[in-house]
């Protein structure tokens, strides 16, 4: 496979990944959060 560009969204999003996962973990800890696959009924 060849090289692709990179998006500036996409270069922002994965530099700031770090932080946008710890805030992700912060929110399933505080509301007891669990992931699911299913589907919304």
């Amino acid at each position: 496979m060849g090289l692709q560009a990179i998006t500036y969204k996409k270069n922002y999003y994965l530099s700031h990944r770090g932080l946008i996962e710890t805030v992700f973990d912060c929110l399933k800890n505080l509301c007891d959060l669990d992931h699911s696959r299913t589907g919304a009924l």
